[in-house]
C-alpha cells in the first residue's frame, strides 16, 4: 500500500493509528474492563500499526537522505533507540503515575511522532505508476522473489523464528519473572 499511496501518507496514518493503541488500553484499565480479549485487540492494533509504519518509514529514507543514506539510517536508529530509552524510563514511573498516566504519555508521544511525519516534505516523485499490479499479485511476486533467494530466505525465516519463538516469550516472561519471582516493581523492570 505504501508503494501505491505513498509512504509518507501511510506513515502518518500508521503513526496516528499507533497513538490510539495506548489510549484504548488506558481506557480498559480505567474502566476496569481489562481482559484477555482486550489485550489481544491491543496487540493486534499495535502490530498492525507497526506493520504499516516500519516499511513506510524505511521506504522514505531514500527520499529524505539526499544521498547520505547511511548517515540517515544511523540517525533514525539513534532516534528510535533513544525514544525506547525514554519510554522505558517513563514506564518505570508506572507505580507512581499509574498505568493510565504512562499509557497517556505514550499515546501523546506517538501522536507527536505523527505530527513530525507530517512535517516531512512530500516526495519529489509523488506520481504512482499508471498501472500498478494488484496487491495480492505484488505480495505473491515479492514472496516468490524472497524465497527463491537463499540469502533473503534465511533472513526472513530467522525473523519469523525470532518473532514466534523468542520475542513473544521474552516480552511476556520477563515482566512475570520480575514481578513473581523477584517481587519487583515497574521501576525494577525498567
Amino acid at each position: 500500500y505504501a508503494d501505491r499511496f505513498g509512504g509518507r501518507r501511510m506513515l502518518i496514518g500508521g503513526q496516528i493509528l499507533a497513538a490510539f493503541g495506548p489510549l484504548f488500553l488506558a481506557y480498559l484499565i480505567w474502566s476496569d474492563q481489562l481482559s484477555y480479549s482486550g489485550m489481544i485487540a491491543y496487540a493486534v492494533l499495535m502490530g498492525c500499526a507497526t506493520a504499516i509504519v516500519t516499511p513506510a518509514r524505511d521506504g522514505l529514507l531514500n527520499e529524505i537522505a539526499e544521498g547520505r543514506v547511511q548517515r540517515t539510517v544511523m540517525l533514525a536508529s539513534m532516534t528510535q533507540f533513544g525514544g525506547q530509552m525514554v519510554g522505558i524510563t517513563l514506564a518505570g514511573l508506572a507505580d507512581g503515575m499509574g498505568a493510565e498516566g504512562v499509557l497517556g504519555a505514550q499515546s501523546l508521544l506517538l501522536g507527536l511522532g505523527g505530527l513530525a511525519f507530517i512535517a516531512v516534505p512530500p516526495p519529489r516523485s509523488a506520481e504512482a505508476p499508471a498501472r500498478a499490479p494488484r496487491l495480492v499479485h505484488s505480495l505473491l511476486e515479492g514472496a516468490k522473489t524472497v524465497f527463491s533467494s537463499p540469502s533473503m530466505r534465511v533472513i526472513v525465516v530467522q525473523n519469523v523464528a525470532m518473532a514466534m519463538f523468542f520475542m513473544g516469550a521474552y516480552i511476556v516472561t520477563l515482566p512475570l519473572l520480575v514481578r513473581e519471582v523477584f517481587a519487583g516493581s515497574a521501576q525494577d523492570l525498567a
